[in-house]
């Protein structure tokens, strides 16, 4: 009986290769929520062995490890909560369309994630600015090989978090209009499939402390949107970080920056 896909790391002649597959796969960290099932996988192989030795009841393969994917569902729902960090507050959405400037004690992080479905690269950009509207700092990264918008939005949000730890920043607002990925933060075990990024998310955020999340209208982080579109749209795939902001964009960031005085 074979719970595993086939290729490498499965072996469909061999049980016992099988369940060493399982016990390996839970013991390394991995990206997949499948490999955390593995003891319902072993209990439903147990059960379907005891009805076809003692009931004569032979079960297929894929109804034990459908069970078994549903058992652990059940059981991770109910006991598995992933720690949020108390200090970081993820505010409501504004409507506000133009860019505002933070308060004079902090800095404010745009972050702008775009995907490109057919190609299926994502450009992600943040640039910091302080209360005069002076950009500090900004960045630029591609991905390869995204499947999802939403994969997209966090593959790029867990990026910038490691990126701003490496800035030593902090006091920071950091401004997204990721959607997706402020719905999967705010409620991480409706997307186990996505639990790796969202741990790395998660645990960042009290490194960053004091700060917060907010959710804008894409209008209000233009400039970090333009960068991540320059990725998807201009294929410039070369990632890289530089202080002030990009000079393409200057125009319009002195002229936010200008707005911000007033």
């Amino acid at each position: 009986m074979s719970f595993c896909n086939g290729g490498m790391g499965s072996f469909r002649s061999s049980v016992f290769l099988n369940v060493y597959h399982l016990i390996f796969a839970n013991g390394r960290r991995s990206h997949y929520t499948q490999n955390r099932v593995f003891p319902w996988v072993l209990w439903q192989i147990w059960k379907t062995r005891n009805a076809l030795f003692f009931e004569k009841v032979q079960a297929s393969s894929c109804t034990a490890a459908t069970k078994a994917l549903e058992e652990a569902d059940e059981w991770f729902d109910v006991n598995f909560k992933v720690p949020q960090a108390q200090p970081v507050q993820v505010e409501t959405i504004n409507s506000s369309v133009s860019w505002s400037p933070p308060p004079a004690d902090l800095l404010k992080c745009d972050v702008g994630v775009r995907w490109n479905s057919a190609e299926r690269i994502c450009g992600a950009a943040w640039i910091i600015r302080n209360h005069d509207g002076k950009a500090l700092l900004h960045s630029r990264r591609a991905f390869t090989g995204v499947n999802s918008k939403l994969e997209a939005e966090l593959q790029g949000f867990c990026w910038v978090m490691e990126s701003l730890i490496s800035t030593h920043y902090t006091n920071i607002i950091v401004e997204s209009d990721c959607g997706m990925a402020r719905e999967a933060i705010l409620n991480p075990t409706r997307f186990p499939w996505f639990g790796y990024l969202l741990e790395k998310i998660i645990h960042a955020l009290p490194f960053l402390y004091p700060c917060s999340l907010e959710h804008v209208e894409g209008a209000r982080k233009k400039v970090a949107e333009k960068i991540a579109v320059s990725v998807t749209r201009d294929h410039r795939c070369q990632s890289y970080v530089a202080s002030g902001g990009p000079r393409w964009l200057l125009n319009r960031l002195e002229s936010e920056a200008r707005r911000a005085c007033t």
